[in-house]
């Protein structure tokens, strides 16, 4: 949720130049007091909101709930436009596609489930974690999904086909978070 104060920004260069870094209260003295806009508060999820992604031309927001839903928040009017329901427990982690067709969501209920903007029900339904699904990337040119889970797996999906076509093991844990590198030779995990 976003609350009603504004969101401020800091001082320019030239203005933080003339500043002793060393006093006491710098900090406070970096924001510039005059700027920002007002925040928003998007009212919808029954539980707290686990996490969020704004499509690649920020004009739609989607957040993944404790509720089991997906919201897709149209940002011009700052509501929903599409509640996604079909996990049963709550969704730990939701992804845009490059595209900003497509999304993805993981959750506790054991399945990352690819979704598009415009259909209420998933087009695929990854099931093969033994565990939670805590963390979903789509791959830069899109045509796949990494899922991570608490069973210490990593899963690469292939968009097309809806196949697992490749498992990566070895993580000491839970794999909470991922990402691709920009020109997608490699994945990060922790």
């Amino acid at each position: 949720c976003l609350n009603n104060r504004k969101l401020r920004t800091i001082k320019s260069i030239g203005d933080l130049k003339h500043m002793d870094s060393t006093e006491v209260g710098i900090l406070e003295r970096v924001i510039d007091e005059q700027s920002g806009t007002d925040s928003r508060l998007l009212l919808g999820h029954c539980g707290p909101v686990y996490s969020t992604s704004f499509n690649p031309y920020n004009n739609m927001l989607l957040s993944a709930s404790q509720d089991g839903t997906v919201r897709l928040w149209d940002m011009n009017t700052y509501t929903t436009a599409v509640c996604f329901k079909g996990h049963v427990l709550p969704i730990w982690d939701v992804d845009f596609c490059p595209s900003g067709y497509y999304f993805v969501s993981a959750s506790q209920d054991r399945t990352a489930r690819l979704w598009a903007t415009d259909q209420p029900l998933p087009l695929r339904i990854f099931a093969e974690h033994v565990s939670d699904v805590a963390c979903a990337r789509f791959h830069p040119n899109g045509n796949y999904v990494a899922t991570g889970s608490y069973d210490r797996t990593v899963r690469l999906w292939d968009l097309a086909t809806g196949t697992c076509v490749r498992l990566l093991t070895g993580q000491h844990g839970a794999i909470m978070s991922m990402a691709f590198s920009p020109d997608g030779r490699f994945l990060a995990t922790g």
